[in-house]
């Protein structure tokens, strides 16, 4: 409630204050920082033997996931790996409940193989993720959170954005996932509908982000502060 212009600077990460002093306007800040991982792999050359990861929230107020999803995105998992011959990382959120947390866990118990790594978030805890993003070739992630589509765009890596069948948002949410989508850094793709063919048509198309979301972020609020700093002089 208080007048903007007690502010120097005000963060958000919604288009429409873009033009309005004294708003800065980025990606939802997050402590990723690309610069500490590999670039991805190319996908001109094909996806077989590539590094998959999956992040995994669970239901919110305007997400609400059902047990088809669940199988429908357990079944890409599979096929992905026994058709391309990729491999999964799975991590959980604070979010995804427990009998999906089991789920996951016996996914990869029985295939070993396909699902090479998972992380369980309730004993892991915050920043477990991110080693997986920066060593990933591509990232898949469930829509219930733009801040690990935030992340996972932030680490330069091609972006899946799943959804599930009943799911809605604010216009200020609904138009932030369609800015991450229209940049070319992510697609969506509903779970009920996934399937190989779409996704690999799909996926060399995307564009992943090439700049340090980090360094963005500082230029940005140091012209809004007067300070003319630039990051790469």
């Amino acid at each position: 409630g208080l007048p903007e212009s007690w502010f120097s600077a005000i963060h958000l990460i919604y288009e429409r204050f873009r033009k309005r002093a004294p708003y800065v306007v980025t990606l939802k800040p997050n402590s990723i920082d690309p610069d500490h991982g590999d670039r991805a792999t190319s996908l001109n050359q094909g996806l077989t033997g590539l590094k998959f990861t999956l992040l995994v929230g669970g239901a919110t107020k305007t997400y609400k996931f059902t047990t088809k999803d669940w199988e429908h995105l357990a079944a890409f998992v599979l096929n992905t790996g026994n058709e391309w011959g990729v491999t999964w990382s799975v991590t959980t959120s604070r979010r995804t409940s427990g009998s999906l947390v089991e789920q996951l866990r016996s996914l990869k118990q029985k295939h070993p193989e396909i699902v090479t790594n998972f992380i369980d978030y309730s004993t892991a805890g915050p920043g477990s993720a991110s080693d997986l993003m920066l060593s990933s070739d591509v990232i898949f992630c469930t829509e219930d959170s733009n801040s690990m589509l935030t992340e996972s765009i932030c680490a330069r890596r091609p972006v899946v954005s799943l959804q599930p069948v009943l799911f809605d948002g604010s216009k200020d949410e609904k138009e932030y996932l369609e800015h991450l989508e229209k940049q070319g850094w992510m697609m969506r793709v509903k779970l009920s509908g996934i399937n190989l063919e779409s996704v690999k048509d799909s996926l060399g198309a995307l564009t992943p982000m090439q700049e340090n979301h980090l360094e963005l972020l500082a230029e940005k609020i140091a012209d809004r502060l007067g300070i003319g700093y630039r990051t790469n002089p």
